[in-house]
């Protein structure tokens, strides 16, 4: 089902952010939100995952999978369990071997997968957040600013998921610049004026 907004409002005090904006999100494939700073991208995505209430207009309903720039890691479980006790109350062995499997393709040890969130630097923690989004079973993927703090090789490995996954469901994210996407079959969806 596609996603449909329709005369979409959203203020911060007197800062209007959007003004009746309406788009329609195709039920697969890759957007990306592009915009100067403060233009709403994330605001956008916040309000798509259902953690913002505060406007007018409508939006379809639906379930969304969402990688934060800020991680939201808990910290006292490793980063196994940060994707697997977060997305599988009683994760199934084949889950947990999945989601080892994927941090794995992101160059995280055996070892690192025991690792608590103090333990990780910034680009492994948003690692654990990626995954853990990916791993959901929501038809719809949220990334905000995905490829901040990755290396070359890191950000190959991800365009690649990217690309599989958007034939299956659809994503919509958020980058500063678009020359790592420039492979990936897409749609700009602009928020300047």
């Amino acid at each position: 089902m596609p996603l449909i907004i329709k005369n979409l409002t959203k203020s911060f005090g007197d800062k209007k952010v959007f003004e009746n904006f309406s788009y329609t999100f195709s039920e697969k494939g890759l957007f990306v939100l592009v915009g100067n700073s403060g233009r709403g991208k994330t605001t956008l995505l916040r309000i798509i995952a259902g953690l913002d209430k505060d406007f007018s207009g409508e939006i379809t309903k639906q379930k969304a999978a969402y990688a934060f720039q800020e991680y939201r890691l808990f910290p006292s479980l490793n980063a196994l369990e940060n994707i697997t006790r977060i997305l599988w109350e009683k994760p199934k062995k084949s889950e947990i071997e999945n989601a080892k499997k994927l941090l794995e393709s992101f160059n995280f040890t055996q070892a690192d997968t025991l690792l608590f969130p103090n333990e990780l630097s910034g680009g492994m923690k948003q690692r654990v957040a990626l995954c853990r989004a990916f791993l959901s079973n929501q038809g719809v993927l949220l990334l905000d600013e995905p490829f901040k703090e990755l290396d070359a090789d890191l950000r190959a490995k991800l365009c690649d998921l990217i690309e599989k996954e958007s034939k299956k469901r659809l994503i919509i994210m958020t980058a500063h610049s678009l020359d790592m996407l420039s492979n990936l079959d897409h749609t700009i969806v602009s928020l300047e004026n």
